[in-house]
């Protein structure tokens, strides 16, 4: 900034590091945000790009889920990203229907992975949840919390760049029951598959 306080230079390409951040940034964006027509950017026609784990996450990757829990009673579906937690494990979802806050007040959030086999556009939709958010990445998927109808969907639809992608569910413990389900159907699927029976994965970061 001493040098260029004006910011007048491109620095894209300039370095290495440069070249990086820019990659870095073109994958952060589409992943914070889905596209809306009332404001459209740049990159809403690419798909939400994947995420490479790394081998050895992959190798101890399991069948389940990541789950957070929060003690309190909630007039609204709480974000639990920041928020300091009572409970946390990773369990099976045979396991994970069985944990003790089922039975108490609070809010969860759970934290799954995806492979998406092919670029291309899948619809998800939640069963056994009245209230909630379902995040694909950081970006807002479904919202079932919100009172403005024109931001309710019952099913979305989003692009998906092949690979691996965190789903991200959020809901009160009384708005969730044990038996819910995450399910999702490709372009070219007539019928939806219920996820959290064989497709979600718990990778430790």
């Amino acid at each position: 900034l001493r040098e260029d306080p004006d910011e007048s230079s491109d620095l894209s390409g300039s370095s290495v590091f440069f070249e990086d951040l820019q990659e870095r940034m073109h994958q952060k964006a589409p992943r914070g945000r889905r596209p809306n027509a009332d404001s459209p950017r740049p990159y809403d026609s690419i798909p939400i790009p994947s995420v490479t784990p790394s081998k050895k996450q992959l190798e101890r990757k399991e069948l389940g889920v990541q789950w957070r829990w929060i003690d309190g009673k909630y007039s609204y579906t709480p974000d639990l990203r920041l928020a300091t937690v009572d409970d946390r494990g990773a369990d099976s979802w045979t396991r994970f229907r069985d944990l003790d806050w089922w039975d108490n007040d609070g809010a969860v959030e759970l934290v799954s992975w995806y492979f998406a086999a092919e670029t291309t556009e899948y619809q998800f939709r939640i069963t056994g949840m009245k209230r909630g958010f379902l995040r694909v990445h950081d970006a807002s998927l479904l919202d079932l919390d919100s009172s403005d109808a024109n931001q309710t969907a019952e099913v979305a639809t989003v692009r998906l760049e092949r690979g691996w992608h965190p789903l991200r569910l959020t809901a009160r413990v009384g708005d969730l029951n044990r038996d819910f389900s995450i399910e999702c159907r490709g372009s070219a699927d007539s019928a939806y598959v219920r996820l959290n029976e064989g497709e979600l994965f718990s990778i430790s970061q």
